[in-house]
């Protein structure tokens, strides 16, 4: 009876010391699981970030060329031509203009005419774009065809506050030829579409005489109307465009822009709009270059600038070789 008792007691205190073994063994297991699933959620689990919605928009860098083309499709010449560049990752904006009376010439058509008449003769932007492209030797995929209607649209939509671009003109403007009806006021300062308008058509007078004073401004070339044009172009961007570090304009551009695709004929898209919005936002205006193509000029039957493969900054007023600015300011992806 004794040894049964004895037998009992050592076998009971074995099952004790076995089950309180396995009970630490398991709870150390335990814990050592729970330590390293604790360190895996630390090291793994995704953070939010406001300015970067994880099902939102995604900002695309952009590096590329864009053909602005402003004119009417009824047959005369475009009233203006220039290239913007624009790059996300600088952030920049630089401006390119093609003088109208610039001299082209078609290998496939022999086709020889003035840069002016490119959308009267070849009836597409989309043409317009890959004939300057090929001729000046860059990229350009995209391209903006604005007639007068469209571009009084574009600037009165982005001119916010409707106060008009801020702008002084020099000298009285008059020319009531044909489809044209411009008559600006010297000293006018507020300049809405239609007087932005009138002021980019500009460039001669109806008896092409050009007192003294005038011939400080224009002279009936192409070229004075360009130099004329980039000072209101820059005036427009400062003022309504260009809203350095102001992250919450981008929406506000997006918003007004999308619409506005619909009024001109082009092949920016979504992406390009908010692309170009970052820009905007991300610049100054005092950083912007303009330049334009330039040549030595030519009187056969009619008056020519003939490409010499130099351009013009128009704010230092030098000349530059020309493939060395579009390697740097004018290169796309």
């Amino acid at each position: 009876m004794d040894n049964l008792r004895r037998f009992l007691v050592v076998f009971i205190f074995v099952i004790f010391l076995t089950v309180s073994i396995s009970g630490i063994v398991l709870a150390n297991q335990y814990r050592k699981m729970a330590h390293e699933e604790e360190h895996s959620l630390e090291v793994s689990a995704p953070t939010y970030d406001p300015s970067n919605p994880p099902d939102g928009k995604q900002q695309e860098s952009f590096n590329g060329n864009i053909l602005f083309i402003i004119g009417d499709s009824d047959g005369t010449e475009t009233e203006l031509l220039v290239i913007m560049h624009a790059d996300t990752e600088t952030p920049s904006l630089n401006f390119m203009y093609v003088p109208k009376d610039m001299q082209f010439a078609t290998s496939a058509d022999r086709t020889v005419d003035i840069m002016g008449n490119l959308l009267a003769l070849k009836g597409t932007p989309d043409s317009c774009t890959s004939i300057i492209a090929s001729y000046f030797d860059m990229n350009i995929d995209y391209y903006v065809h604005l007639s007068s209607v469209s571009f009084v649209d574009l600037i009165n939509t982005l001119d916010a506050d409707g106060t008009g671009i801020q702008y002084t003109i020099p000298i009285d403007m008059k020319y009531s030829v044909g489809k044209y009806a411009i008559d600006l006021k010297k000293d006018t300062k507020s300049l809405r579409g239609a007087e932005a308008l009138s002021f980019i058509q500009f460039y001669r007078t109806e008896d092409d005489e050009y007192p003294a004073e005038m011939l400080s401004f224009y002279d009936g070339s192409d070229i004075k109307r360009i130099e004329a044009s980039q000072k209101l172009l820059s005036a427009f961007l400062s003022q309504k465009v260009i809203k350095t570090g102001d992250k919450s304009y981008e929406e506000t551009f997006v918003s007004k822009m999308l619409p506005f695709l619909e009024k001109c004929e082009t092949n920016i898209n979504e992406d390009v709009i908010r692309s170009l919005a970052a820009v905007f936002t991300g610049m100054s205006a005092e950083n912007v270059r303009y330049y334009r193509f330039a040549g030595r000029e030519q009187y056969l039957e009619k008056y020519y600038i003939i490409y010499n493969n130099m351009c013009r900054n128009l704010i230092s007023d030098s000349d530059f070789d020309s493939d060395s600015i579009i390697m740097s300011d004018f290169k796309s992806n």
